[in-house]
């Protein structure tokens, strides 16, 4: 298993299958030519990155994150946009990414999202990680 940084527009393709195949598994309606879109936006973007996890060739994960300024003390966060993993047991490559790629730029902080984790799994595993629970978000649909 291998992390790479994906600058390759050529992999968009099998990255956003990987982001709709999330998005299937979790029951989220998605747009593929968004994804799409965003994918290729975020990976010109020189304040966010795209990390994807290969095995033999074969995208097995992803991990997406932005740089965002705190509007009160002008602080830097990395916040991790979408994280998904296949290969059980290496999620912790991706993250391990992330936060290199955060800590090569002006942010102080990685924060990492946990989306219907009923469970609490995700939750335990931040914080074994090193991770702080910091606040809830609540979402309504409008449209």
């Amino acid at each position: 298993m291998q992390v790479s940084k994906v600058e390759d527009v050529d992999r968009i393709n099998e990255l956003k299958n990987l982001v709709e195949s999330h998005c299937a598994t979790l029951n989220i309606n998605y747009d593929s030519s968004e994804i799409k879109t965003s994918l290729m936006a975020l990976i010109a973007h020189p304040e966010s990155c795209v990390f994807a996890l290969e095995d033999d060739d074969t995208l097995k994960g992803y991990i997406i994150g932005t740089l965002s300024r705190n509007l009160v003390d002008g602080s830097v966060m990395c916040i991790e946009l979408g994280f998904y993993n296949e290969a059980k047991g290496h999620g912790q490559l991706l993250i391990d990414a992330l936060e290199e790629w955060a800590q090569n730029t002006e942010a102080s902080s990685v924060c990492m999202t946990s989306h219907n984790d009923t469970e609490g799994r995700l939750d335990s595993y931040y914080q074994r990680k090193g991770y702080q629970l910091k606040e809830k978000i609540y979402e309504k649909r409008i449209v």
